[in-house]
């Protein structure tokens, strides 16, 4: 088997130089991280102003430009024409609120309530705005009704339940529902959520900096000092020039030395020395 010029075998020659690239590897993997943590800390307050530029944006548009929605909700109770609570009253109460539930989809139930509030809407718009839910166990139904008029969305709540009770009535030859709670104006929006939007927007502009600063991270390959050197070329530094045309105020190691005068003085008895 041969040698090489160190004394080893081009087996162990192999061996070292794969240990040696999979141990630097390793360091680099970490020297990279370490890096970018350090890359992370110089550019912190871009970071900060991406988050705090983000938020005051995001907060400006839910302050003063969003339009505010504003929600009312309205109770009926459906009832059955036996009066006794029983087990099957329940099954039936239940199974007669899901069927109410499908009269709001109706398009004449829901050309009714534009026709009677001179809504600018389509059917589909209209049905959009409106929101059914029925709580487990009960007979009791919510009808919601979302609108940036808070007075037009507690009429349409309020006419949905006097359309939908009288459709019940007439056409089912059913007992009407009873109205639990009509819809009131509501004073306060339920969107935007403004403190919310705002924290949103300054995480996701704090990660959209962040994002930045590691793509330019990741793609900056230029070599900066003897370390990089070392790091990537596997190099060492035999020497460090300093730039040409380094000014004071860039190089103060070179300015701060001033250069001394060496003056030679000539005797008359023709010796020389240095003064």
């Amino acid at each position: 088997m041969r040698e090489n010029v160190v004394g080893l075998t081009d087996t162990e020659a192999q061996q070292a130089a794969a240990m040696h690239e999979a141990v630097n590897q390793e360091t680099e993997s970490e020297i990279d991280l370490l890096e970018l943590f350090y890359r992370m800390l110089e550019n912190i307050w871009y970071i900060v102003g991406a988050a705090v530029a983000a938020a005051v944006l995001v907060g400006a548009y839910s302050f003063f430009i969003a339009q505010p929605i504003y929600e009312s909700t309205a109770k009926i109770y459906v009832m059955t024409k036996d009066s006794a609570l029983n087990l099957q009253d329940l099954q039936i109460g239940s199974q007669l609120t899901n069927d109410y539930q499908e009269l709001f989809k109706v398009r004449e139930v829901n050309e009714e309530v534009i026709i009677r509030l001179d809504l600018p809407y389509t059917v589909d718009e209209l049905g959009k705005m409106i929101t059914l839910t029925n709580p487990a166990n009960t007979r009791i139904l919510y009808i919601a009704a979302k609108s940036g008029d808070a007075a037009e969305a507690r009429n349409i709540a309020n006419t949905f339940s006097d359309i939908v009770r009288q459709t019940v009535k007439e056409r089912f030859k059913m007992e009407e529902p009873t109205v639990l709670s009509e819809a009131q104006e509501s004073l306060i929006p339920v969107s935007p959520n403004k403190t919310r939007n705002t924290l949103i927007g300054g995480v996701v502009g704090a990660f959209l900096a962040i994002g930045v600063i590691f793509l330019m991270f990741v793609m900056d390959d230029k070599i900066k000092s003897s370390d990089d050197l070392a790091k990537y070329v596997g190099l060492p530094t035999l020497a460090v020039m300093p730039m040409l045309g380094a000014t004071r105020a860039h190089h103060g190691y070179y300015t701060s030395r001033k250069a001394k005068t060496v003056k030679i003085n000539r005797p008359k008895d023709g010796k020389e020395g240095v003064a």
